[in-house]
């Protein structure tokens, strides 16, 4: 058995076969490689830039390409139009390895937003730029803090009003509807708060990426609230009894846990900034 292409090949192939079409105007990686980041289990994003009226004439070469070094196994198209505006698919081979599938966006040379402020998606690693399209603008920080002051304010009425969620199904005898708004609800509010005072220029990247951009003391205190919407830990909290059903009548100690990060919750908000959000 001849062992699985591999990412380096992959990769590759499809610049070496974009470039040698003129009418793709640009090719980059974006991903963990714009960090610098990316290991031996890392997937490709790659961007491409093609004229406007060649974008499907592009995912067919990259499909073709692809063709040729294994069959396609799997194959996503994002419904049009895509919440970022792009056109983009995901492609996995019979013979790489699953780690490495493709994520594909092609855009036209007219679009608002290609996603390149080293600020957010750091520093694109560019194939090839035929026309310098490629050229963002820096984010202009007094912006970025008013928009996080218009989150902190969302985040407070939001919380004010759903933070009840929680310990409402706990009540009702509910553990997966109380973990599903434990997790949606309490810490997706207070992930979101972390990340404009520590990371106001990523601030609605929710819950990925932490362990980058947050504070290594930070990342300690959140990790546990986690692990204590665990169902393990709300097993405990709540009694299994036999054949899987679950009994809410001793979930004091769950409601104890939600009440605590609610405070915490509050310590977090009551300490960013109103007036510079991203202040550190």
């Amino acid at each position: 058995m001849s062992a699985p292409i591999g990412r380096t090949r992959l990769l590759q192939a499809l610049i070496d076969r974009c470039q040698a079409a003129p009418w793709i105007l640009a090719a980059w990686e974006g991903g963990s490689a714009a960090f610098g980041r990316e290991d031996a289990i890392s997937d490709i994003d790659l961007v491409l830039v093609a004229e406007a009226e060649r974008v499907e004439d592009a995912f067919t070469l990259v499909e073709n390409t692809l063709g040729e070094l294994s069959p396609i196994s799997d194959r996503c198209r994002l419904p049009e139009p895509t919440w970022h505006g792009h056109s983009q698919a995901f492609y996995r081979l019979r013979d790489a390895s699953p780690d490495h599938f493709i994520d594909l966006v092609v855009s036209r040379p007219d679009a608002k937003d290609l996603f390149l402020q080293p600020e957010r998606h750091g520093n694109a690693r560019m194939a090839f730029d035929r026309i310098g399209i490629v050229d963002p603008a820096p984010l202009d920080r007094n912006t970025i803090d008013e928009e996080n002051h218009g989150r902190v304010e969302s985040i407070r009425v939001r919380h004010r009003l759903m933070g009840v969620l929680p310990d409402k199904e706990l009540r009702r005898g509910k553990p997966v509807d109380a973990l599903a708004f434990y997790q949606s609800v309490t810490l997706r509010h207070l992930v979101e708060l972390l990340r404009i005072r520590h990371d106001p220029f990523r601030a609605t990247f929710g819950l990925r990426y932490l362990d980058h951009d947050l504070p290594a003391d930070v990342r300690r205190r959140l990790e546990p609230l986690f692990s204590s919407g665990t169902r393990s830990n709300w097993g405990r909290n709540c009694g299994r009894r036999k054949r899987g059903s679950w009994n809410c009548s001793e979930a004091e100690d769950s409601r104890v846990s939600t009440r605590r990060l609610a405070e915490r919750f509050s310590v977090v908000h009551r300490s960013v900034p109103h007036r510079d959000c991203g202040a550190t």
